[in-house]
């Protein structure tokens, strides 16, 4: 039976009202609402939420359909039928390796998007009509067909209770956006993202009983290994947008106040990390991992491990001839990443294992810790200190900054004041002073570094303490 031509209107703009007010799913309402910002799209005093980005409406005649994609920018979904009907085909790996891996870099690779995949997936089926509401998280591959006239209203939203999931699809959409997904809103995912951060930020820091059921709690280990994702993310920001790979003098307006947020949001997650790991102890086997090396475990040899999963996950979409969303090659995205790298501990051991890996996801593998909250008076003792002695890192690490953020920040010396931002992470002068260090490529490439830092990574092994340490597995 030929059917007759359809039309499928995707994403039209809405900004109606949220049928679910104050669902506590929705972290990203609760965020901006937090930093001052208005859900109200009638309110012109301040700055509101992006509904006609994140709310939207789609209508279709009979027999539309959508192939096999994913959301784009790490954002779940919900979405209601306001008469018609939708089948919504949501496809799972059968392979447990794929399955389990949401993270896994070869997990949307060799699809045909216009066919059945039967070998590879197990498909669910899922009658959408008007006595519905769904919810998918993020990173859920799904096909949709609809058999008769149908308008339906959703959103995207990102939550608490999906925020691995979200850092995953923000990998996968930058790698082969162009091949996975069929929207791009990245000005506003960087937006709620950084939003969130400060609201994680402040109630964690600040210990805001009423909000600590909305951010991951940091006694419970998945849940602390969802939030170290999610600052790695933040470390990783420069390689996973397309203004990072823009050079000072093409950059637009728009470039400079996306990576002064990205600079203000690593400040701002770099301050949580010390603060983390100053206020919780951790242990393996009731035996207590020192702060020192609880950090260099979880936050810089972690890391390098997810920075080395964004390089090789690029390189495997580049061999299948999965696009991005930007024309952005495997070396430049190499190159990157170094930068994003450097001046931190976890490049040493990027360059260590990069050479050798064949890391094939963002996920942890290593050992489970119990963790549990230090006393008030051994938290003080730690987090007093200064960063510098607490983590020596450059003098412009704890700004906020990486490598080429001073350089790119120093070309745009005197426009900083004029953006309408704030600028408070790039005041002073070590940044704009201290990063001649770094000017050049050549202080992160070539074989001198590497063999240089690898002599540094083994001899800071050889003098480790005999703690055990979380390992992952060998690939």
């Amino acid at each position: 039976m030929d059917h007759p031509k359809s039309l499928n209107a995707l994403a039209i703009p809405s900004s109606l009202t949220n049928p679910l007010p104050d669902h506590p799913i929705f972290t990203d309402e609760k965020a901006w609402d937090q930093r001052g910002g208005s859900l109200d799209p009638k309110d012109d005093k301040v700055e509101t939420y992006p509904s006609n980005k994140m709310r939207w409406a789609l209508a279709a005649t009979g027999w539309a359909s959508h192939p096999w994609h994913i959301d784009s920018d790490g954002q779940a979904t919900y979405i209601y039928v306001d008469f018609g009907e939708k089948w919504w085909f949501v496809g799972t790996p059968k392979s447990p390796d794929e399955r389990d891996l949401e993270g896994g870099i070869l997990r949307f690779l060799n699809y045909d998007l216009f066919g059945v995949n039967s070998k590879r997936l197990h498909i669910e089926a899922v009658l959408l009509d008007p006595t519905k509401y769904f919810f998918m998280r993020p990173g859920t591959l799904h096909a949709v067909v609809t058999p008769v006239p149908t308008t339906v209203r959703g959103r995207y939203f990102y939550s608490t209770f999906t925020l691995r999931q979200t850092c995953f699809g923000i990998y996968h959409d930058f790698v082969m956006g162009n091949f996975i997904t069929n929207d791009d809103h990245p000005r506003t995912a960087h937006s709620l993202l950084s939003c969130i951060l400060d609201f994680y930020a402040h109630t964690l820091m600040n210990d805001v009983k009423d909000q600590l059921d909305q951010v991951p709690d940091p006694t419970n280990f998945e849940n602390f290994i969802d939030l170290m994702i999610f600052l790695h993310l933040v470390e990783l920001r420069n390689a996973v947008h397309n203004w990072g790979y823009t050079q000072p003098q093409n950059s637009t307006p728009e470039d400079i106040k996306n990576r002064l947020m990205a600079i203000k949001d690593r400040k701002t997650g770099r301050k949580l990390k010390q603060w983390l790991f100053s206020r919780f102890e951790f242990r393996l086997k009731e035996r207590p991992l020192p702060v020192q090396d609880a950090r260099m475990t979880f936050d810089h040899e972690f890391l390098a491990y997810s920075a080395t999963a964004l390089s090789r996950h690029k390189k495997a979409a580049d061999k299948a001839h999965a696009q991005g969303h930007y024309n952005i090659t495997p070396q430049e995205v190499d190159d990157a990443v170094r930068r994003s790298l450097f001046g931190g501990r976890a490049l040493r051991t990027f360059l260590v294992v990069y050479p050798k890996s064949k890391t094939p996801d963002f996920h942890w593998h290593g050992d489970t810790y119990s963790i549990k909250r230090r006393s008030e008076e051994k938290f003080r003792e730690l987090y007093v200190c200064r960063s510098d002695e607490f983590d020596p890192e450059s003098p412009w690490y704890e700004n906020g900054f990486t490598a080429d953020d001073a350089t790119f920040m120093r070309y745009f010396k005197n426009n900083v004041e004029e953006m309408d931002i704030d600028t408070e992470a790039h005041q002073g002068d070590d940044a704009s002073e201290d990063d001649d260090d770094f000017e050049d490529d050549d202080d992160f490439e070539g074989d001198d570094v590497s063999e240089g830092d690898l002599q540094n990574t083994k001899k800071r092994k050889a003098g480790e303490s005999s703690h055990t340490r979380a390992k992952r597995p060998k690939k």
